[in-house]
């Protein structure tokens, strides 16, 4: 409040970026909600404005419980392992998590996966796959490439780079974790029951 008195207009124009910036997509503003917009924003036009908000956050709230309910099964069996860092890979869960169901995540709050990221490239097993996906991890957005035909997906894919990329980590971890269900790293009596 004491800002707010000493600068009243670096209030006014604080409120005014903020309502902008969620009305932001893509690029500024990469998160599930902004994609799902963006692909039904041609609907938009054809229906009514109340059906089409009902479909946009319908269709939201299917994908949030989608990535919420797997991971919530990832994180029981995870839970129940023997695993030595379950619970550093329980927070990087809770962190991609986070990333993925928010409604507005701006593009310099990805850096919260860094180090979920970088863990998962340092211990995950693929024969020469790890430079791969460090290699697609730190490429920056070639916003103006595309190939001839595939104008629409390579729009989608390098405006919402990094939301691919998080969707990309966040699917590699829930592998990696049903896969400690196969090995020998599972309590006994957890399997038998």
């Amino acid at each position: 409040m004491l800002s707010y008195f000493l600068e009243p207009h670096l209030f006014e124009d604080f409120i005014y970026f903020a309502r902008q910036s969620f009305e932001a997509r893509g690029l500024i503003n990469p998160s599930t909600f902004t994609f799902v917009n963006d692909i039904f924003s041609p609907l938009s036009k054809k229906i009514d404005y109340n059906i089409y908000s009902m479909i946009l956050i319908i269709t939201y709230l299917i994908i949030m419980s989608l990535i919420i309910g797997i991971s919530l099964k990832s994180y029981y069996l995870l839970k129940n392992s023997m695993y030595k860092s379950k619970n550093k890979i329980v927070i990087f869960l809770f962190c991609l998590v986070y990333v993925l169901i928010l409604p507005r995540f701006k593009d310099y709050s990805y850096i919260l996966l860094i180090v979920p990221t970088y863990y998962l490239i340092e211990n995950l097993k693929l024969k020469r796959g790890n430079y791969f996906l460090f290699i697609i991890c730190i490429l920056s957005t070639p916003y103006n490439v595309d190939l001839p035909g595939l104008k629409t997906i390579f729009h989608y894919l390098w405006t919402y780079y990094p939301l691919v990329i998080a969707y990309m980590i966040w699917i590699l971890y829930v592998i990696w974790i049903s896969k400690l269900k196969n090995s020998n790293l599972y309590r006994d009596d957890v399997l038998l029951s």
